[in-house]
C-alpha cells in the first residue's frame, strides 16, 4: 500500500512557560501557508512529552512527494524559529525524524 502523499514532521522543545495554545494556533496557520504543504488534511501540532524545563512538540503536515516534504520540514523549522524569536524564547533544541 502506497500513499500519494508524504506525512512529514519535526520535533522541537519549548519552555514550559510558553502559551502552548497560542504556539499551536500560530504554527498551524504558518504551515498552512507554506507552498509545500498539501491541503489533503490540515497541519497538526501535538505535545508529545513534558520534561522538567521543556515541553516537546511535534508539528506535522502532508506534502505531495519526498522533495516537497524536505522543503516543508525546512519551512516548519523556520516558522518555529521565527515564532520563538518573536516571543523572545532562546536556547531550545530542534530535532527531526526522517520520513519515508
Amino acid at each position: 500500500m502506497n500513499d500519494e502523499y508524504v506525512w512529514t514532521h519535526i520535533e522541537f522543545c519549548v519552555s514550559r512557560d510558553i502559551d502552548i495554545r497560542e504556539l499551536k494556533s500560530s504554527l498551524v496557520k504558518c504551515v498552512t501557508k507554506s507552498q509545500y504543504v498539501d491541503p489533503v488534511e490540515e497541519p497538526s501540532m501535538w505535545v508529545i512529552d513534558i520534561e522538567k524545563d521543556t515541553v516537546k512538540c511535534w508539528l506535522a503536515a502532508w506534502a505531495k512527494n519526498a522533495g516537497e516534504a524536505w522543503e516543508l520540514r525546512s519551512d516548519m523549522r523556520l516558522f518555529v524559529l521565527e515564532y520563538l524569536n518573536e516571543k523572545g524564547v532562546r536556547g531550545h533544541v530542534f530535532n527531526y525524524q526522517k520520513t519515508n
